[in-house]
């Protein structure tokens, strides 16, 4: 999409811009900031000019002059006009970043000690803040194996398989994962919903993965632009 939306208009207005200081940004770091900045400011004045049939002059209004709630109305709508047909689908895609849940974990590295652990945390002869601390690896050691509520893809990739399967205060058998063997049991799980606050999630989301591919597409532009040909 960063190909088509940046049309050739929108590309020689950032190469007039940028282009002269191209190596001194990227010199001193300022690069993406600045195509970042740049890129909110189109999109801003992209959905103004949606917004006002009468076509005032929007290379002339000072984003400055908005507050962010402004700023954060044009961009939920510009969002909403650029995917709004296709919420399904993004809701598979950011799933993960919507879905919440909290946990306790005990990660050893040793088959045989976590089917004893387990057995112990299931007849409640151990807690799991006892256990994680005396066996645990993993930061989860020093908070009692606790992991509070979060999205999904920010927990070790064996606990989304468990929200699957495992009930509220249900204890998992011993999940292998990689090199450690993982006991879980989850405490409280929200699963994303079409509610208003969906919407900003999810577009937000889209929002950030877009601006992150328009930075590259433009960033590899301009990158070629300064770069001297090869005869």
């Amino acid at each position: 999409m960063p190909r088509e939306w940046f049309d050739s208009h929108k590309v020689e207005e950032l190469e007039t811009l940028l282009l002269q200081s191209y190596e001194f940004l990227k010199s001193a770091d300022l690069i993406n900031t600045a195509l970042d900045s740049w890129i909110k400011l189109k999109v801003y004045q992209d959905q103004l000019l949606v917004e006002n049939s009468d076509e005032v002059k929007i290379d002339s209004v000072d984003v400055k002059s908005l507050s962010d709630d402004d700023l954060n109305r044009l961009k939920l709508a510009w969002s909403s006009r650029m995917w709004g047909h296709k919420v399904e689908t993004l809701f598979l895609k950011h799933r993960q970043s919507l879905e919440l849940v909290s946990c306790r974990i005990l990660r050893v590295r040793e088959k045989n000690l976590a089917q004893e652990l387990y057995h112990r945390l299931k007849a409640e002869e151990s807690t799991f803040g006892e256990v994680s601390y005396e066996f645990g690896h993993g930061h989860e050691k020093y908070t009692g194996g606790l992991y509070p509520l979060q999205p999904v893809m920010k927990l070790p990739n064996v606990i989304s398989e468990c929200i699957k399967t495992l009930q509220i205060g249900q204890i998992s058998k011993p999940l292998r994962a990689g090199s450690f063997y993982f006991v879980i049991q989850i405490n409280e799980y929200k699963p994303a919903k079409f509610d208003p606050d969906f919407f900003v999630k999810i577009y937000d989301l889209e929002f950030a993965d877009w601006l992150a591919s328009s930075q590259k597409h433009l960033l590899n532009h301009l990158e070629s632009l300064s770069s001297p040909e090869v005869s």
